[in-house]
């Protein structure tokens, strides 16, 4: 939700969690719909993030496959 409201066309987001503790490991996987959104995020390099008394700075954005092949995989 956040990172819709910043960048719009997010299509997916999730957390990354240890399969065997079904903890979280402290990665998210975001994406977006169109290419103007992940340009947007890229561009960004972090997002702050705060809900109640947390406040953490995410700044790491990596990227596994171009944005085209992320939308194909919503589609199919």
């Amino acid at each position: 939700m956040i990172m819709d409201r910043l960048y719009g066309g997010v299509c997916y987001a999730g957390i990354d969690t240890d399969p065997e503790l079904k903890y979280p490991k402290g990665a998210g996987r975001v994406a977006f719909s169109n290419q103007q959104s992940y340009i947007a995020a890229i561009s960004a390099r972090f997002v702050q993030l705060q809900h109640g008394d947390i406040d953490k700075r995410v700044s790491r954005f990596h990227t596994k496959s171009p944005v085209s092949d992320t939308i194909q995989e919503f589609r199919d």
